[in-house]
């Protein structure tokens, strides 16, 4: 059984310039998701999930009502 501990995330002061630090260490290989969104206090697997939920729907909205939600 595998069990993780999250602690209660510590936001940046700057939140773009944290964006922007996390992107280039995922980008560089130097982090994974586990690492950004534990330090945040977040399970990376709900959030991928929920990612993908929100996905979905915007695009069945998309779909239903011909109209464009996300940026391309």
């Amino acid at each position: 059984v595998r069990s993780e501990w999250y602690f209660d995330g510590f936001f940046h002061v700057d939140p773009l310039k944290e964006a922007n630090a996390s992107a280039a260490r995922l980008n560089a290989l130097l982090s994974t998701l586990s690492d950004e969104w534990g330090a945040r206090g977040l399970d990376w697997e709900q959030q991928l999930t929920e990612l993908a939920r929100e996905k979905a729907f915007i695009s069945e909205l998309e779909k239903k009502y011909n109209i464009n939600l996300q940026p391309k």
